[in-house]
Formats: C-alpha cells, structure tokens, sequence
C-alpha cells in the first residue's frame, strides 16, 4: 500500500502537528507494517534546518524547487501550492493522508486527522480567518467520506457528536513521545540552562502558543498570586510561538519581565526542549482546551511534573501521573502551583510515576494503528466511505481507541 501524508505541517517553524507528521511518517517506514509511506514536503532542499535534516531520511525532502517554494510560503499561495503538490501524486498513491484537516486537490480513498474542535466549539481563541479556514476543510472532509482520526477519545466523541458521523467512521489514534524525550545528563543539562540564564530545578514551564485557550491568562494569576520571594526563586518561563488575541496577556508578561520574573524564549531548537522540560520544576499546561496535549507527554518523558486540565483531552494523557486543576478556577491553580514548589516529595513522586505513564505512548503504536486504519479504508468491507469498525468503541475497541 502506497500513502501520501499531507506535509504542509513540516513548515518551519515546526508546531506540534509538523511533530505528528515527521514522528508518524517515520514511524511508518520502521515499523514492519507494509505501508509504504511518503511525505509530500513542502520545504526546500537546501534549507538548513534541523527539520529538513529529519525530512531527508523520511522522503519528499528536496523536491520542490528552492525558489518557488519560498514564494509559496512567503506570499498566500500555500494552499494553492499544496493542492498543486496533491493532485501530481493523485496516480502514484493508493490512499492520502490528511494529516491537517485538510484534503483539498485529492479525489480517491483518503483518511483526515482532526486534531481537535477547537474552532466549532472555541471560535473566540481564534482568528476569523483561521475559523473559516479550519472549518470549511473538515466539512469538505467529512463529505468526501474520509475516515476521520483523532487524538484522544475525548475528540473523537466530539467528532462524532458534531458531525453525526457513524461510529465506525472515527477512530482515536493516540500520539506519541520520541527518545529524545528523556531526563539528560547533568552536563548537557547545566550546557542548554546555562545558554538561557536557567537553574536546574529553579523555574516554572509554560510552553505553548501564546494565545487564550492556552489559559495564559490564568497561568499569569496564578503566578502572580505566589509570593515575590517565590517569583523570584522560580521565574515563569515560557516556550512557544507569539501566537494571537494575545494583547492584554502580554502587558501582564511584560510587568513580570521587567521584574525579572518572566522570561518569553520563544522557539527554541528541538534537541534544547528535552533539557527545558526537564530543568524545571514543573509544567504550567492548564489549557482551556486540547485535543491530546503534546507538551504534557513530552514533559512527563523527561521526568518533569505536569499541571493539567481536568475534563479535556490533556487527562487522558496525564492520568493519576500529575496534577490536574479546573482551568476556570484561578485558585485551584494557585493551589497546584504552591504544592509543586513546596513539596519536594510530590515532586519527587511525580517525576517517577510521570515518566513511567510516558512510557505507554510511542510513536510506533501510533504508527501501526495508523497502518490498519489505512488498511480498513481501502478494504471492501471498509471502502473508502466507512471507517474502521473493527478498531472502533462499537467492535470491541477501548473507548473509540485502536487496540
């Protein structure tokens, strides 16, 4: 079986969908499952980053003229150069992946993943633009009779409530956590906190889009509720893209900052992550919403304690291996916040049975129930208009899960 992945995610700067492209295309070329898959890249040969490093050894990388790729992302043309991309691979490949919402310029067997519903049900923490156009892809997905996957169960009832799609039409496929993701040494932690002014164990982490329905604002609070001496043992840091809607967030940031209180990094390189995650003390990840919550896996990997939302997707990924807060309610916040500061056996405790609940997600897994989505849509009992029953809630599954 021969699969295109939409690449379009890979773009740099990488976020954390361009992650699940990247993991789960070379996931599938590893892991023995018969498919052969490619990603349609959309970047260019000669571009230096560690990113396209990665896209060599995946495939796609390099086919796409230097110049005329880097007109397509500097002007507005993307979306017209990616159903370009698409439509060229139309008699190549069996099945197309649609690993942003999106499907436009393919016609045949396909499968969409939705990474969540934030635009239907949260249209406010995003611009109207960015609304239409995240909408409008996954009506058109959804009438073309793509099987749809998801991130988490908690998505995939949403889909399913939203759409009024068949069961066996949806299907969540948990993500997964790299090796890179682990607690580092000593001396390649003191190299990368020494880089960023940061003491082992000496900050608060934030990472994320700076944006309203990543609850910034009450991260902010929180923090500023905690005493000054605390603030100034533990600056709130954070790591992410500028992101939107953001303007009354950044004044409050920007009063930290000037104390020295607050410290905004914004993208930093990947192999640095994996040493900021595990340099801090905890990660602040109240969001309002998520469709699975990378971040939060990926701190837990490298042995750092996680604050997370109760009711969203984010507690599937947690479990009982964090801390879990209402993120309407300020207080409670606070009240996480104080226990991971104070209490070193929490903390303690915490960064064990957090690493060990990371373990349960791999990138490999995801890959293989990937595959027999894949496999599902193009068989004659599936076809291309149904999903895979047999991997979903209805026959036998775990909550919509692939098993």
């Amino acid at each position: 079986m021969r699969v295109l992945l939409d690449g379009l995610p890979l773009a740099p700067p990488m976020t954390g969908i361009g992650r699940y492209v990247l993991e789960l295309t070379k996931a599938l070329k590893a892991c023995g499952c018969s498919v052969e898959a490619d990603c349609l890249a959309h970047v260019s040969a000669g571009d230096p980053s560690s990113v396209q490093g990665e896209l060599s050894a995946v495939g796609g990388g390099g086919r796409r003229p230097r110049r005329l790729a880097k007109l397509a992302f500097r002007t507005g043309i993307r979306p017209l150069w990616r159903g370009w991309s698409v439509r060229r691979g139309r008699h190549s490949y069996t099945l197309f992946h649609g690993t942003n919402y999106d499907l436009r310029g393919w016609d045949g067997p396909a499968v969409v993943t939705f990474h969540d519903l934030s635009t239907h049900r949260f249209p406010q923490y995003h611009p109207e633009a960015r609304v239409r156009v995240i909408n409008q892809a996954m009506e058109t997905a959804v009438a073309k009779g793509a099987h749809v996957i998801t991130p988490s169960a908690k998505v995939r009832s949403e889909v399913l409530d939203h759409f009024g799609l068949p069961a066996e039409r949806v299907t969540a496929v948990p993500l997964g956590v790299g090796e890179a993701f682990s607690r580092p040494s000593e001396a390649a932690l003191e190299v990368v906190l020494s880089r960023y002014d940061l003491l082992p164990n000496g900050y608060i982490l934030a990472a994320g889009s700076f944006e309203p329905r990543k609850n910034f604002g009450s991260v902010l609070s929180a923090y500023q509720a905690l005493s000054y001496s605390v603030r100034e043992r533990y600056p709130l840091v954070h790591v992410g893209p500028s992101g939107w809607l953001n303007d009354d967030l950044a004044a409050v940031a920007s009063r930290l900052e000037e104390l020295g209180q607050f410290r905004r990094l914004g993208f930093v390189e990947e192999n640095e992550l994996p040493a900021l995650y595990a340099g801090a003390r905890g990660l602040a990840f109240p969001s309002h919403y998520e469709g699975f919550g990378l971040p939060a896996l990926e701190a837990m990997a490298c042995g750092t304690p996680v604050i997370g939302s109760r009711g969203t997707a984010v507690e599937e990924v947690i479990g009982e291996a964090g801390l879990l807060v209402d993120p309407n309610d300020v207080g409670d916040l606070v009240s996480a916040l104080s226990r991971l500061i104070e209490d070193d056996e929490l903390v303690s405790h915490l960064r064990d049975v957090g690493s060990e609940r990371s373990r349960e997600f791999t990138w490999e897994a995801c890959a293989l129930q990937t595959a027999e989505v894949y496999r599902f849509a193009l068989s004659d009992q599936g076809g291309f208009w149904y999903g895979c029953a047999s991997l979903c809630g209805q026959a036998g599954g775990r909550d919509g899960y692939c098993e």
